[in-house]
């Protein structure tokens, strides 16, 4: 009979075989999507002077910004609000509104990087015509990944990031062959593979469900998602701003290359972790387990990075600038492991929750912690800012854990 213990059993080992397999597909995913990023940083941070690094770098914040909201509007918000009307997320997303999110922030990229070049010295216009390229090309590349991984379209969303890494390292190639220089190649790489990305989407022939968009909570998501962005951009930015231009640079590579490893499989497993606890939501179960077991992942994995960092650096003499990242490998680690616990610790919330409740408290801590790193910054320099930045990491794995220990029951 359908419903006998044999049976159950057989479904249970084959679900869990398909969870092993889809977090061994998502690893190779991001593996090969991170691997690309990798390549791309050190190549042009080995290219570039200090100076245009910096500007590089604040570049890269905008653009880790728009990334950041485009999935969560253009995305995240449909499969949420599929969740609150026990939708499964697997019929399908309206996907007019995922490029029409995505429309919106290439205005908000470009007019990004125009502020930036007329508050900073351009190193030169060619030099900001690549910026511009690969800009927009990240963007538009990386929605088409995200909606495949979040449709579930594994073999897909792998294609197209080892399609990502193909083009970034053969343009790298050509680079090295032809002694060009290391920004507009990684530029063309990216172009090419944007427009690869489209042909695999394409392809996919994936469902789109025509349903009416809860514009409120695409907005809020959206929001939401520019507030945590910034905050976790606000370092470089500030040092930026402050003509500190290696402290800027440290930061940065302390971010894009010694964390980048386990920021990618992280990056790797949210989304299916996102999906577990809405469908455990459907379903009408807990998730606390499952983000219990989540953040001691998460705590645990970044924890052996910066130990991994610490020791290996002042050894490695290929790139000098690597040795500015030193200083912000315990502040980094602590921030990133805060913000990813804290939003494990408000994801079951946001089922429940209203929106505006939501906004505001993702933006009184946005704004306490701008505040707080400005101030730092102003009366203390860089010493000022991984003091802020340690302690704001700390408040958020303490308000984390107490969220946690409410229970995910949405």
């Amino acid at each position: 009979m359908q419903g006998s213990p044999k049976n159950r059993a057989r479904f249970k080992k084959v679900t869990i075989g398909a969870a092993k397999s889809g977090v061994l597909i998502r690893i190779v995913d991001q593996g090969f999507w991170s691997a690309a990023f990798f390549l791309s940083n050190l190549a042009i941070a080995a290219d570039l002077d200090v100076q245009e690094f910096a500007f590089y770098s604040t570049i890269l914040a905008i653009v880790l910004v728009a990334v950041a909201v485009n999935r969560s509007a253009g995305v995240d918000s449909q499969i949420i609000a599929n969740a609150r009307n026990k939708i499964s997320s697997a019929t399908g997303i309206d996907r007019s509104s995922v490029w029409m999110t995505s429309a919106g922030l290439f205005l908000f990229l470009f007019a990004g990087i125009l502020l930036v070049s007329l508050i900073n010295r351009v190193p030169s216009y060619p030099f900001l015509l690549s910026v511009c390229v690969w800009a927009g090309a990240v963007l538009l590349g990386d929605v088409q990944h995200y909606y495949l991984v979040i449709m579930r379209a594994r073999f897909h969303a792998a294609l197209v990031s080892i399609l990502y890494f193909v083009s970034i390292s053969t343009a790298l190639g050509v680079c090295h062959w032809l002694e060009l220089d290391a920004m507009p190649s990684v530029a063309v790489g990216a172009a090419a593979h944007a427009c690869v990305a489209g042909v695999v989407t394409a392809s996919a022939r994936l469902p789109s469900a025509k349903r009416r968009i809860q514009g409120r909570l695409a907005l809020g998501l959206g929001l939401e998602s520019l507030y945590v962005s910034v905050g976790s951009q606000l370092g470089p930015l500030i040092l930026f701003a402050a003509g500190l231009a290696a402290p800027t640079a440290g930061l940065r590579l302390a971010y894009s290359a010694v964390y980048s490893p386990v920021f990618a499989v992280i990056q790797a497993l949210y989304p299916l972790l996102l999906l577990r606890v809405l469908d455990e939501s459907v379903s009408g179960s807990s998730s606390r387990r499952t983000m219990l077991r989540w953040s001691a992942f998460v705590f645990i994995s970044t924890g052996a990075f910066a130990t991994i960092g610490w020791v290996i650096i002042p050894h490695i003499e290929l790139i000098p600038l690597l040795i500015n990242s030193l200083e912000f490998l315990v502040p980094v680690g602590l921030s990133f492991v805060g913000a990813q616990m804290l939003e494990v610790g408000l994801l079951s919330k946001r089922l429940i929750w209203n929106p505006v409740r939501m906004n505001m408290l993702r933006l009184a801590s946005v704004s306490l912690e701008m505040v707080l790193q400005v101030l730092g910054v102003l009366f203390a320099g860089v010493d000022g800012l991984i003091v802020c930045m340690t302690s704001i990491g700390v408040l958020k794995l303490a308000l984390a854990a107490w969220l946690l220990r409410r229970g995910g029951r949405s």
